[in-house]
């Protein structure tokens, strides 16, 4: 019997396409190299403004005081002179949700089925990890997912993955948080 019997035989038992594992292995010189080149995260928005605002919100918050702000504090207004000058955003910020984005709101919820509601208000995390195959090799990647939360979850993605791009690829995580 030759190699190939061998392998034929091992295909035939598993029931699984092995070609990757024998050429990969057995017929060249490549190495295991695979290198994670990016990380991108998403977040399905809710679409309420009472929410989203708010975390704008809290965003704009954590941000540095500008140098502007920081040289203009202290400073006299037109506004306090001539109080007529004032307008809806001296008493507003940017995150302030109007009736207008209230019934926006209201109409985007009642044109969306039953499901899709329930998928926004879920609040999923999204992240897009960049893969990259150094060394050549086909191989299957085990991923150790670590949450903010210290949660740890493992991803075993098969060596199918690189079938379609042999060079680079990326795979879509979705988690809670």
């Amino acid at each position: 019997p030759t190699p190939a019997d061998f392998f034929r035989t091992m295909e035939d038992a598993s029931g699984t396409d092995l070609d990757w594992f024998w050429r990969g292995w057995f017929y060249t010189t490549d190495a295991v190299d695979v290198s994670v080149d990016g990380i991108t995260e998403y977040k399905v928005s809710s679409q309420d403004p009472e929410v989203e605002k708010a975390m704008q919100r809290a965003r704009r918050a954590e941000e540095p005081v500008s140098v502007t702000k920081q040289r203009n504090e202290g400073m006299a207004r037109r506004v306090d002179a001539h109080p007529e000058l004032k307008d809806f955003y001296n008493e507003n910020d940017d995150f302030t949700v109007t009736n207008k984005d209230r019934n926006r709101y209201q109409e985007k919820m009642a044109g969306l089925e039953d499901w899709e509601k329930a998928l926004l208000k879920e609040g999923k995390h999204l992240y897009l990890v960049d893969f990259t195959n150094v060394g050549g090799l086909v191989t299957p990647l085990v991923v150790e997912i670590e949450l903010k939360s210290g949660k740890k979850t493992i991803e075993r993605i098969p060596a199918e993955v690189w079938r379609y791009s042999p060079a680079k690829i990326t795979k879509l995580f979705v988690t809670d948080e």
